[in-house]
């Protein structure tokens, strides 16, 4: 029998049958000795057979499925592995905000960097548009733009504006969709507007306007408008797994247009002589806020 994985929590997981039964499930015990460096065999989206076990009353997962693409970063704890946060995903959403909480660029070129180098694409969602100062519309303005030129969707959004919800709405139907933002974005928020149902639990800020970590493990909510979208913890910081130095600029769209002007065919635009890339970074052609991002990166992967 097959399943859909729904919700990991670590210890167990929820799938979801071909008959749409719903099914509390475990891995099979080899499952935890075979040579697997994610911390978790197991994740969100993926595609399993399982055998079922009517005396324990449960699904004892058995096969995994081979993945069309995941998203991944490093452990907390274990700088050698990786966790998966979500598999066989058609498209991310990384929800932007300018304040309350801020996020800074460089969390959100981490992400843009990560779906390109695993092939997912990727669009930014503006959040909280109804409580910005005019200084802050301008800087949204600016940051739309260029990432605009670069080649992502941008969407503004409020969820006190039901316009700009059901348009982003029709961007999620019938895919999988993924939410990536820090704690405090609003990923929530904007589930239970898009379908009041489903009711996800909302945390509030605080004092210091960071948000309050409010999803805990990963999961598959199925809205009722034809659309699955993936609910993640939020995290703070993202590390690469197996993207080397000579690679991280072809994840920056904006360099593969351009880097075949280089001198060097191995040019990795730092101290490279007739670099196009640091050219069009002083000529304004390519932002100075993304080659600071490539920098700090590259500099991680060294």
């Amino acid at each position: 029998m097959q399943g859909l994985v729904l919700k990991s929590t670590g210890i167990s997981y929820h799938i979801k049958t071909k008959d749409k039964q719903i099914l509390i499930a475990k891995l099979k015990g080899n499952f935890r000795i075979k040579n697997i460096k994610a911390t978790n065999p197991l994740a969100v989206g993926d595609l399993v057979d399982f055998i079922y076990d009517k005396k324990e009353n449960i699904a004892i997962i058995n096969k995994i499925h081979p993945r069309k693409n995941y998203i991944i970063r490093k452990s907390i704890n274990l700088s050698k592995q990786y966790h998966i946060i979500a598999s066989n995903v058609d498209q991310i959403f990384v929800v932007f905000t300018i304040s309350r909480p801020k996020t800074f660029l460089r969390f959100l070129d981490r992400i843009l960097v990560l779906a390109e180098a695993y092939g997912i694409k990727a669009s930014i969602i503006f959040n909280k548009m109804d409580i910005y100062s005019t200084k802050q519309l301008e800087l949204k303005a600016k940051l739309e733009k260029l990432y605009s030129d670069i080649g992502y969707s941008c969407h503004s959004l409020s969820i006190n504006d039901e316009i700009s919800i059901e348009k982003i709405k029709q961007k999620f139907i019938s895919k999988t969709s993924i939410l990536l933002g820090i704690s405090g974005v609003g990923k929530s928020s904007i589930l239970n507007s898009m379908d009041r149902t489903i009711n996800v639990k909302i945390g509030s800020l605080s004092s210091f306007k960071k948000g309050k970590h409010t999803t805990t493990f990963s999961q598959i909510i199925e809205t009722n408008f034809g659309a699955n979208i993936i609910d993640t913890p939020g995290v703070k910081e993202w590390g690469f797994i197996d993207i080397s130095q000579d690679e991280l600029g072809d994840y920056f769209p904006e360099f593969i247009k351009i880097k075949h002007k280089c001198k060097f065919n191995n040019c990795i635009h730092i101290d490279e002589p007739e670099c196009a890339v640091k050219d069009a970074v002083e000529n304004k052609q390519i932002q100075p806020s993304r080659y600071k991002s490539y920098k700090f990166f590259l500099q991680g992967l060294r």
